[in-house]
């Protein structure tokens, strides 16, 4: 069987023949039966393999989800398990400890800022302006499109593309 890039030469080989005003009516439709059943099995393969490739895509993206979701889970139960000994050992009043194989020591962090610093109301009202940073106006793509299509915005043309539908 040919490829469909061989297919599509052929097809456009047919164009070509039956513009020729010279051409054999028979040999054409003979030869246009043949490549375009041959052109429609290729292409119904293709889809096949269009849609078999979109269901491992849709199996991958539930199969991250998943595995996405049980590394958040562990990750939680991790730092609660570690916060749950930090509170033993401050309760027990042990700085140090050591295992067979590891070694377990309470440290003192940096400082940091509070963790409701963005959305507390009297921190914020403390904070003073030189420690913003200023934004960069950002395109709303979607209000754009809109106030295009309803010509309330002029001089910008919208364009057009073409996509392949497989049902």
């Amino acid at each position: 069987m040919a490829t469909l890039y061989e297919l599509t030469e052929e097809v456009l080989e047919l164009y070509d023949m039956m513009e020729d005003p010279e051409g054999e009516e028979d040999v054409i439709l003979d030869t246009l039966e043949a490549v375009f059943g041959e052109f429609d099995q290729k292409a119904d393969n293709y889809a096949k393999l269009i849609k078999n490739m979109e269901a491992d895509a849709e199996m991958f993206k539930a199969e991250i989800a998943k595995l996405t979701e049980r590394k958040r889970v562990t990750e939680n139960n991790v730092k609660r398990v570690k916060a749950r000994l930090l509170q033993c050992m401050q309760i027990a009043k042990y700085k140090e400890l050591k295992g067979d194989v590891f070694s377990i020591k309470i440290k003192n962090n940096a400082k940091q800022l509070p963790e409701d610093i963005d959305t507390n109301e009297s921190i914020i009202k403390l904070i003073p302006e030189e420690f913003y940073i200023p934004q960069d106006p950002k395109l709303d793509k979607r209000a754009l499109l809109k106030a295009i299509k309803e010509e309330k915005v002029t001089g910008i043309e919208l364009r057009e593309s073409q996509s392949l539908l497989i049902k």
